[in-house]
């Protein structure tokens, strides 16, 4: 498993499902209980990446946790992405028109389908 990111309330790795034979990403949600808002934060994730099924919006395949009694902590399991728009952004290269112009199209068709299910992206 390598790890590919980490933010405040998760790490995401990525990891292999042996049941459908392909890479995954895992994110590892910790210390879920000692923030409300984080809670609220993932909550709303939880929610929408179940319900939302858009080839542009990551989805989630599998949601568990560790098998203890009571734990704080939650495992998503999403599809692999190559990369992230946050790092694409921070990357010290030259894009062509025509990536700038698939990348700006893909961004808005997932938009697009944001709001015509209700949901506004800030």
């Amino acid at each position: 498993r390598e790890l590919i990111s980490r933010g405040h309330y998760c790490s995401v790795c990525e990891a292999h499902d042996q049941t459908a034979k392909e890479p995954v990403m895992v994110k590892k949600v910790g210390r879920m209980f000692e923030d409300l808002s984080d809670s609220r934060s993932v909550l709303r994730e939880l929610v929408l990446m179940s319900e939302l099924r858009h080839p542009r919006i990551l989805g989630m395949k599998d949601l568990f946790a560790p098998a203890e009694d009571f734990t704080d902590e939650l495992y998503i399991v999403t599809e692999l992405c190559d990369s992230d728009f946050k790092k694409l952004c921070r990357m010290d290269m030259h894009l062509r028109v025509l990536h700038i112009q698939t990348l700006l199209y893909n961004v808005l068709m997932g938009l697009k389908y944001l709001h015509s299910v209700g949901i506004v992206h800030c």
